[in-house]
């Protein structure tokens, strides 16, 4: 993994509280403590270990090393989860973050930003985030949006299973928002309009999808 090209995005795991100790805060102690090449060694094993058992089995083995060879020379983008309750959004204590041993997603892109591959985890299990994007014009869409992103060099990314077809991120000039790229209508909000705009019942569902039910159950698509 010595050659893989690191763009280190990452975020840590608390209660979002307007007293205390601030959640920008917390995620900011988070990056500082993120080992991005142990982590992605970590991340490939896990998923290996999902397909194929135990971690010293043969199958394992030629798993990493096939994620070795395929994901050698990309870009990784280190996605911090979270999860949101659009209920809470009045509230100020709508935003959790992810405490979990596995709680970065990955994204894989080629040197021309084309979508490679992804490793993705709720509560430390992998399951599958961004095959929705992997056609055609969801791909254009899911790659061209993160070109956007990544261009306006964001402080930190985020993930969200909730909220589908966006991009989560703390822009550089602002430490205390968290800003949503939706891919489809191609606009940026603050992630508090963002769940506004979900209540709204004349949002159009295509765009603006919030998946309902536990981190857990999301996870077992």
């Amino acid at each position: 993994m010595n050659k893989l090209l690191y763009i280190l995005l990452f975020h840590g795991v608390f209660v979002f509280h307007v007293s205390g100790q601030n959640i920008f805060h917390q995620i900011k102690e988070a990056f500082q403590l993120i080992d991005s090449g142990a982590y992605i060694d970590k991340a490939c094993v896990k998923d290996c270990q999902s397909l194929w058992g135990k971690k010293e089995s043969e199958d394992v083995k030629k798993c990493y090393q096939w994620h070795k060879n395929y994901l050698a020379n990309t870009r990784v983008i280190f996605l911090l989860n979270i999860d949101v309750d659009s209920a809470l959004v009045h509230t100020g204590n709508y935003v959790k973050i992810d405490t979990s041993e596995y709680n970065f997603t990955l994204v894989f892109f080629d040197k021309k930003w084309r979508y490679k591959d992804d490793i993705c985890f709720v509560d430390d299990k992998v399951y599958i985030a961004f095959a929705e994007y992997t056609g055609a014009v969801y791909g254009k869409k899911f790659v061209s949006g993160y070109e956007r992103i990544i261009k306006r060099n964001p402080k930190y990314m985020l993930y969200c299973l909730r909220l589908s077809s966006t991009i989560l991120y703390i822009p550089n000039n602002f430490d205390e928002k968290i800003m949503v790229y939706n891919i489809w209508d191609e606009k940026t909000y603050e992630l508090g309009e963002y769940l506004k705009k979900l209540n709204n019942k004349n949002a159009p569902a295509y765009y603006y999808e919030y998946k309902k039910g536990t981190i857990e159950e999301l996870g077992n698509w």
